[in-house]
């Protein structure tokens, strides 16, 4: 994982553990329902995937924020406290299709998987890890909605990893 991979990754989970902190009213998701499969999107959108085969949808903590290198990085949780899954995406905010890894980008895939009260990240970035991230509409202003789809393999060296497939997204740029 590069230096610039990593930083954005210590930002976005600064983030969002100081958002879980504050609960929800923090979020801008008041009021929102949560789903594991199915159901509605939150105020700010949703993210949602198969991992190894189950449909796991995320609204809570919705949003998109700016990166570098022209990137947006967009997170949700399936729940504001104690998640059983987080997912971020960093892409490029252009249409077209994007493939973790590339040379020069900082395009990725992680997927926080609590095992108990312990955080464990699996990343397009580890041993086996790949993915390919389809964005359909970019957000070029705060309180515009990027919308796509995404697969690949998160990797983690010690835990494995989880087949992502059918992924989308429609998230609100917040930031």
């Amino acid at each position: 994982m590069s230096l610039t991979n990593t930083t954005l990754r210590v930002a976005s989970l600064s983030l969002l553990a100081t958002a879980w902190a504050c609960g929800p009213m923090a979020s801008g998701n008041a009021g929102t329902t949560t789903s594991s499969s199915g159901g509605g999107s939150g105020a700010n959108g949703f993210i949602a995937a198969d991992l190894d085969g189950t449909n796991k949808r995320a609204t809570e903590l919705a949003g998109g924020r700016a990166a570098q290198q022209g990137h947006l990085q967009i997170t949700a949780a399936t729940a504001t406290l104690n998640p059983e899954v987080t997912y971020i995406l960093t892409l490029p905010n252009s249409v077209g299709t994007h493939t973790c890894g590339a040379p020069q980008s900082v395009t990725s895939l992680t997927i926080n998987r609590p095992q108990g009260s312990t955080p464990v990240y699996f990343d397009s970035e580890g041993p086996n890890g790949a993915c390919t991230i389809t964005v359909t509409q970019a957000a070029a202003n705060v309180g515009d909605t990027i919308i796509g789809t995404f697969s690949g393999v998160a990797s983690q060296e010690s835990a494995g990893e989880i087949q992502v497939t059918n992924g989308t997204f429609e998230i609100k740029r917040t930031q």
